[in-house]
């Protein structure tokens, strides 16, 4: 008969049949758990005792947490930062959907996730530790927006060409509600725009006997970049 004592008490016993043995214990503590086990046969006869260590970890580990995860971006493929248990493995999922995976050594990770598409993608993350206790679920929520702003419209002059007596001179135009910047000639200085209005103006400038074109785009939240509206001015001097 063998007999396993677990931290000195008594928690099982069975035949070893054959010479095997073949014997359930329970109710093991979380940590370290000293196993004993003592074999007796049948005039009583007592052997030495064997021992060993059990470690237990059914302690699931503390849901991951974000790290200044943006509410929209402009791409598909994003790197999601975050705190979860040292040395755990993260996952990421998009919907249901595996999508990457990686380690956070120290309690920090830093897994570019790819696969994200235009709009809604839930993000779903898991902590899963050496001994496969999987963490509760954080999720939150990407939007992708890849779409630029309708191009802005120049309206100085209807929007045609036109010559100047004066280097210095207003351009006014319009825009779609979505633009959140507007530029001219890739610069915002002079640019008067509030976001979310769909109109504009800017303080355009001439150089002395220089013709130029000036070219405008919208961007929106993100950073997308729309289409181009231009008009080119000539600088004339008063006779």
């Amino acid at each position: 008969t063998v007999k396993i004592y677990v931290g000195g008490a008594l928690n099982n016993s069975g035949i070893a049949t054959g010479g095997d043995f073949s014997i359930l214990i329970s109710a093991l503590a979380q940590g370290s758990n000293v196993i004993d086990a003592i074999a007796t046969d049948a005039l009583g006869n007592v052997s030495t005792t064997i021992s060993s260590t059990i470690f237990v970890d059914s302690v699931a580990p503390v849901e991951p947490v974000y790290t200044d995860l943006p509410a929209t971006i402009n791409t598909t493929s994003y790197t999601i930062t975050g705190t979860a248990e040292a040395d755990s493995v993260v996952k990421l999922y998009i919907g249901d959907t595996l999508a990457a995976s990686g380690n956070a050594a120290g309690g920090t990770f830093s897994i570019l996730v790819p696969g994200l598409t235009e709009n809604i993608n839930v993000i779903n993350t898991t902590a899963t530790d050496a001994l496969e206790n999987i963490s509760s679920t954080a999720s939150s929520v990407i939007f992708v927006d890849m779409i630029p702003p309708a191009a802005p419209t120049i309206t100085t002059n209807g929007g045609v060409n036109f010559s100047a007596y004066t280097g210095c001179f207003l351009l006014e135009g319009t825009c779609a509600s979505d633009s959140y910047t507007i530029e001219v000639n890739n610069s915002t200085t002079g640019v008067h725009y509030t976001p979310g209005q769909t109109t504009w103006s800017a303080e355009a400038h001439l150089e002395i006997a220089v013709d130029d074109t000036f070219t405008v785009y919208a961007y929106d939240l993100v950073g997308n970049k729309s289409a181009p509206d231009s008009i080119h001015v000539t600088f004339l001097f008063a006779i």
